[in-house]
């Protein structure tokens, strides 16, 4: 017997947020979601994910912080997965999650759980790395709120907007197609448990056909859609405009729209 309820997945899968279990976490769920899930409550100038700010956070930790060489990548890794919790649950701003205990207690518990799916012990991580990602998060969050909101007086007397970094990483941010991003995610994730020779690998990636031995080290990104490879995103060749293989149809170029899926009726420009 089952506590709670279920929520169902894009791909007709359920997660028991009372009753997480490792068996049932699914990397194309939780990408998917977090490709689409508008951070901020939505307020901001445009659609800015919670998958696109785990992308800066790995980015952030990779070229701005102090790593030592030895836990970068799984440094990288959790900072990648760091609100993988919010594909389940949803994002919740900071001002109010933290009156929310209850909603605390369970989002770690998923967290936790997701975790030990992708073969982290994140109660054994250590403090520094744990310290590493909150830092490139908060990074993460003064760059984005410089880039895409209008922040208030009081919330700029924070001493994150006071940081250098801040207003290098603010311009980096840009429109992006969500299934490019959630692509982007599943690829790099798998870079990542590589790196850190974790043994779950094949089972954490037993839905998705496509063999990502052939992309290490390269800039092509396999577009996937309901655990198929469909496309390859070959080039991004300006803001909102890429370069798409598709299989039997050859290179096209593509508008950084909102439709892009695995029908092959693409944006083309």
């Amino acid at each position: 017997m089952r506590i709670g309820d279920y929520v169902g997945t894009y791909n007709g899968g359920q997660f028991w947020v009372l009753d997480p279990r490792e068996d049932e976490v699914d990397i194309e769920a939780i990408c998917h979601s977090l490709s689409q899930n508008c951070r901020f409550n939505g307020q901001t100038k445009f659609n800015w994910t919670v998958g696109q700010h785990s992308i800066l956070v790995k980015n952030i930790i990779n070229k701005s912080l102090k790593v030592t060489d030895n836990i970068r990548p799984i440094t990288e890794l959790i900072g990648l997965l760091h609100d993988a919790s919010e594909a389940y649950l949803s994002d919740i701003c900071r001002p109010f999650k933290k009156e929310l205990h209850q909603y605390i207690d369970i989002e770690e518990s998923v967290q936790n759980t997701i975790f030990k799916a992708f073969g982290i012990d994140y109660e054994s991580v250590s403090g520094e790395i744990k310290s590493c990602v909150m830092e490139a998060d908060n990074i993460a969050l003064g760059a984005e709120a410089i880039k895409l909101m209008n922040p208030c007086s009081d919330w700029l007397k924070f001493s994150i907007f006071k940081d250098s970094r801040v207003g290098k990483w603010a311009n980096s941010i840009k429109i992006e197609n969500p299934t490019i991003v959630k692509s982007k995610m599943i690829k790099e994730i798998y870079e990542y448990m590589k790196m850190c020779n974790l043994s779950n690998i094949s089972n954490v990636f037993k839905g998705i056909e496509c063999d990502y031995e052939k992309f290490i080290g390269t800039d092509v990104i396999p577009i996937i859609s309901e655990g198929k490879c469909w496309a390859y995103l070959s080039e991004d060749v300006e803001d909102c405009t890429y370069i798409i293989e598709v299989p039997k149809s050859g290179l096209k170029v593509v508008k950084n729209k909102m439709d892009i899926d695995n029908s092959q009726t693409l944006s083309i420009c």
